[in-house]
C-alpha cells in the first residue's frame, strides 16, 4: 500500500527532515523516500523487491531528486544504526520481526515512525494521522 499523501504532508509538519538521514524500511514504490529527499533529508529507500527499487530509481531521476538512495536487501540485514528517522509501514506481523532489531541497532536519539500501526509494547510520544513516533530509548 502506497503511503497517502496526506500522511506525508502530516510527516513533514511534525518532524525536520533538513540536513537529516533519513531511511525508509520497506519502501516500496519510493514515494516516502522522494518526499523526504525534496524536503532537505538525505533519504535512504530499502526494498527487497528489485522491480520496485528499478521504478523508484527511475522515478526519483525523472523528478530530478537528488539525495535519494534506493537498495535491494532484506530490512532486517540492513544496518539502522547511522540513521535519524527510520519510518515503517510494515503489518504488524513485520514489526513485530523487527521489533529488536529497531530497540537495539537505532540510535537512541533515532525517531522512528510507524505508519498505521502501533509497535506493540512501546509508547509512542506522538500520534497523528496513522502516524506513530517513537524512541527507543
Amino acid at each position: 500500500m502506497p503511503t497517502p499523501k496526506k500522511r506525508i504532508e502530516t510527516l513533514k509538519k511534525i518532524i525536520n527532515l533538513k540536513g537529516k538521514k533519513f531511511v525508509d524500511l520497506g519502501s516500496g514504490s519510493g514515494r516516502v523516500v522522494i518526499e523526504a529527499a525534496k524536503n532537505g533529508a538525505k533519504a535512504y529507500g530499502v526494498e527487497l523487491n528489485p522491480l520496485l527499487v528499478l521504478y523508484s530509481i527511475i522515478k526519483s531521476k525523472i523528478l530530478r531528486v537528488k539525495n535519494t538512495h534506493f537498495i535491494i536487501k532484506d530490512i532486517s540485514n540492513f544496518n539502522i544504526s547511522n540513521f535519524d528517522i527510520i519510518f515503517i509501514y510494515l503489518m504488524p506481523e513485520f514489526i513485530d520481526k523487527i521489533k529488536e532489531k529497531l530497540k537495539n541497532e537505532a540510535d537512541p536519539n533515532a525517531i522512528i515512525i510507524s505508519e498505521g500501526f502501533k509497535i506493540k509494547g512501546w509508547k509512542h510520544f506522538k500520534e497523528k494521522n496513522k502516524l506513530y513516533f517513537y524512541r527507543t530509548k
